[in-house]
C-alpha cells in the first residue's frame, strides 16, 4: 500500500521496484540449476550496453485508488462485465496482456487480481482447484461461482503491468483493510 500511496503523491514509482533498475546498470539474473548448467548465471553490476527490459520507464497511476472495487471504473481502468471465469477464454483473444480482477459468491468482495497474458492467467486459478492442500485452490473451490473482470493492457511492458497491478491491490487495502482474500495464499 504504501507504495501504491507513493505513486498517488508523486505520479512515478521508486526507481528499484517492480524489476526496474537504473540506467548505466543491470540486474543479476536468476540463480537456479538450469542457468547454472547453461553457464548463464551472472552477476549484476555496471552496465554499458543497449537499453535492457529493467531499463523501461514505468507508468504513472492510471487513476485514484477508489474505494468501489466492483465498478467498470475502478481506479481509473476501464475494467469488462464480470463474466465466468470457465468461458473466459470464449471472451478474451487470446494472448491478450493485462489486468484481471476474481470474485466468488459474495459479488461485492474480490478473491484475487492479477495482471498478465489473458485469458491464460485468470484461468490457471482453475487448476489451482484440484490441487490437494492448496490454499488458494480451497479458496476458490469453495465458491460455487467465479466470476472474472478484465482490462486490456497490450502496449505496456511487464514493469508497467506490475506497477498498475500494485495500484489495484492498494485500493482494496487502502479501503476494504485487506488485500483480496485469495491474494497472497500461494
Amino acid at each position: 500500500m504504501a507504495i501504491g500511496l507513493y505513486r498517488q503523491e508523486s505520479g512515478a514509482s521508486p526507481t528499484a521496484q517492480f524489476g526496474r533498475i537504473p540506467d548505466g546498470y543491470r540486474a543479476s539474473s536468476a540463480n537456479n540449476s538450469r542457468l547454472v548448467a547453461a553457464g548463464a548465471r551472472f552477476r549484476g553490476g555496471l552496465y554499458d550496453g543497449p537499453p535492457l527490459a529493467e531499463h523501461c520507464a514505468g507508468a504513472p497511476p492510471v487513476g485514484p485508488l477508489t474505494p468501489n472495487t466492483q465498478s467498470q471504473s475502478w481506479c481509473g481502468h476501464g475494467w469488462s462485465p464480470w463474466i465466468a471465469l470457465s468461458d473466459v477464454r470464449f471472451t478474451i483473444p487470446a494472448n491478450t496482456v493485462g489486468l484481471y480482477r476474481i470474485r466468488g459468491d459474495c459479488n461485492d468482495t474480490l478473491l484475487y487480481v492479477g495482471q498478465g497474458v489473458l485469458p491464460n492467467r485468470p484461468l490457471a486459478h482453475l487448476t489451482k482447484i484440484a490441487k490437494v492442500d492448496h490454499v488458494q485452490g480451497e479458496m476458490f473451490a469453495a465458491q460455487r461461482r467465479l466470476e472474472v473482470s478484465w482490462v486490456a493492457a497490450p502496449q505496456r511492458p511487464a514493469n508497467q503491468l506490475l506497477e498498475l497491478e500494485n495500484d489495484i491491490i492498494a485500493a482494496h487495502v487502502l479501503h476494504l483493510n485487506s488485500a483480496p482474500a485469495a491474494q497472497f495464499k500461494g
